[in-house]
């Protein structure tokens, strides 16, 4: 099975959707002085692997690539890892969690393509490597049984995964958001509606911010970032925020509070 990132295609980020450019943690709530949320929490970003911006200069990252193509700068998608990243950790009030540390596993190739397989390995790999919270801005349509143990093995070792919807409009989601005890998360716009383009069903747990969000991309460039791909990290940072900030709770009692 192909997984692919989560940004939708032009022709459906429809103009009736607002998008939250650079308020969309003030949307949420989230302080100005929030430097120490996400302290001790360890989050895998299973993505296209994350880049050297100026944002994430200080933030702990470890890379662990299970892919042979490792950079295309030609690739538009080249960036997708780097923004999500920022989203999660960025300094200056540009992350939801700059002080968690981020354990970036490149389960895609630059393209933004990688397999169930791969993204299998990924997910065992962060687990062992103790990540608390896995983040994965990616999906497909296609059943996995392999990539169905990895969710489990994650979910015996109380790891929580958070995971895109998906970017088709259409009412069904990708995995592996749509494995039970993934957290699923679909996309709003700045008026609090569904994004055109994101995927709805029961099986959504959650929604958060997914259109024309400021992140990071490149080396030292920022974009207007939609898609289900964007509002997942904000769900990942705000579990291990919550983590962070009381200490005597599980990973699965900060993400029931979220």
């Amino acid at each position: 099975d192909v997984y692919k990132r989560q940004i939708p295609q032009p022709s459906l980020v429809g103009m009736a959707n607002q998008p939250f450019e650079d308020y969309a943690l003030d949307w949420l709530g989230v302080p100005q002085n929030n430097d120490q949320w996400g302290k001790g929490i360890t989050i895998a970003i299973l993505d296209i692997g994350i880049g050297d911006h100026p944002v994430l200069n200080n933030v702990q990252i470890e890379r662990i690539s299970l892919v042979d193509s490792t950079e295309n700068q030609e690739s538009e998608y080249n960036g997708h890892g780097t923004a999500i990243a920022s989203l999660i950790a960025g300094e200056n009030h540009a992350g939801i969690a700059p002080s968690a540390k981020l354990l970036s596993i490149q389960v895609m190739d630059s393209s933004g393509i990688g397999d169930s397989f791969t993204l299998a390995l990924g997910i065992v790999e962060a687990v062992d490597q103790s990540a608390s919270i896995i983040s994965m801005s990616l999906g497909s349509y296609g059943y996995s049984p392999t990539l169905e143990r990895a969710i489990v093995y994650a979910q015996e070792n109380n790891v929580i995964l958070v995971a895109s919807a998906g970017n088709d409009g259409m009412g069904e989601i990708t995995y592996p958001a749509r494995f039970d005890g993934v957290i699923a998360v679909a996309a709003i716009d700045a008026e609090s509606q569904r994004a055109e383009f994101s995927n709805f069903s029961d099986a959504v747990n959650i929604a958060a911010p997914g259109v024309g969000i400021y992140a990071a991309w490149g080396e030292e460039n920022w974009t207007s970032f939609s898609g289900t791909s964007a509002a997942t990290p904000f769900v990942a940072g705000g579990i291990a925020a919550t983590l962070s900030l009381d200490p005597k709770l599980s990973p699965q009692e900060a993400t029931n509070i979220v």
